[in-house]
Formats: structure tokens, C-alpha cells, sequence
């Protein structure tokens, strides 16, 4: 059963190797029935790259969050986003690579999307809804990445 859009509702996802993790509430109906449920799902398809550049374009408000200075700034990258509350909060999921080469988990607080206690959480609201919708178009409608194949005479 294919979910329609409108019936799915994401809330969390994170980018890790070449996986991708997905929880998320659906909805639809089939013959009469209505089936609603939710979960956490690993996904192996890699990506397709328009995901990765809408869940990488929350690395420069991760990195908003924690002041990081000089050469520290580009060890912080964002990798995902959990969504929850009947307020729209969002918390973004990252990682930061510490001098020794060992990576940790860097997450922001939960920012409310219609507060502002950054000043900027305007700017997440399209981000989120176009993850939103990268992430509903890999699970339903199978969007992942391209495969090339690499001729010799290329």
C-alpha cells in the first residue's frame, strides 16, 4: 500500500554511511480499511543527493548552535533531525570529530520553530519540510541514489 503524502508524517531521520534510518508516523486505507502506524526503519538504499544536501544544509545551524571557533567550526557536521511536539520543534542530530579523530554525537536542544530564541528558526521551516518530502519520496516512491556505470573510454 502506497501512503499518500498527506498521510505521512515524519519524525526523525538520520544519515549514517550509507544507510538511512527513518521513524514515522502513516495513515492510508485499503478496501475500506484504515491502518495507521509508526516506527523506526533502517533503510541500505544509499540516499538520493538531493537528501543529502537538504539534511546538510542543517549543518550551518548546528554549528550556530554550539559557537564553535576557528578549525573546530568545520568538525560539526549535521547528519539528521528528530521532529516532535504539537508546537513543531525540531532537534538536529550531528557530529562532531574531536582533535583525536573520534567522532561524538552533537545534538541541538529542541528549537521551536515558531520561537525565537535564535533569532533565525524562520530559515528551518522550509529545510524540514523539504527533508520532509526527500524522505517520503525515498520510502514510497523509491528515490534513491543514481548509479552510474563508468565506461574505460569515459
Amino acid at each position: 500500500m502506497i501512503v499518500k503524502r498527506e498521510h505521512f508524517t515524519l519524525e526523525k531521520v538520520k544519515i549514517k554511511s550509507d544507510e538511512l534510518i527513518v521513524g514515522a508516523t502513516t495513515s492510508g486505507s485499503k478496501n475500506g480499511q484504515v491502518s495507521k502506524g509508526s516506527g523506526s526503519i533502517t533503510y541500505t538504499d544509499e540516499p538520493h543527493p538531493d537528501l543529502h544536501k537538504a539534511v546538510g544544509r542543517l549543518t550551518h545551524y548546528l554549528r550556530l548552535v554550539y559557537p564553535f571557533k576557528g578549525e573546530f567550526v568545520d568538525k560539526v557536521v549535521a547528519d539528521g533531525m528528530s521532529i516532535s511536539g504539537s508546537s513543531k520543534g525540531v532537534i538536529i542530530t550531528g557530529i562532531y570529530e574531536a582533535p583525536s579523530g573520534r567522532e561524538r554525537a552533537l545534538n541541538s536542544d529542541r528549537i521551536l520553530l515558531r520561537g525565537d530564541a535564535y533569532g533565525w528558526e524562520d530559515e528551518l521551516l522550509p529545510i524540514i519540510q523539504e527533508i520532509e518530502n526527500e524522505v517520503y519520496l525515498y520510502v514510497e516512491e523509491g528515490k534513491t541514489a543514481e548509479l552510474r556505470i563508468a565506461f574505460d573510454d569515459e
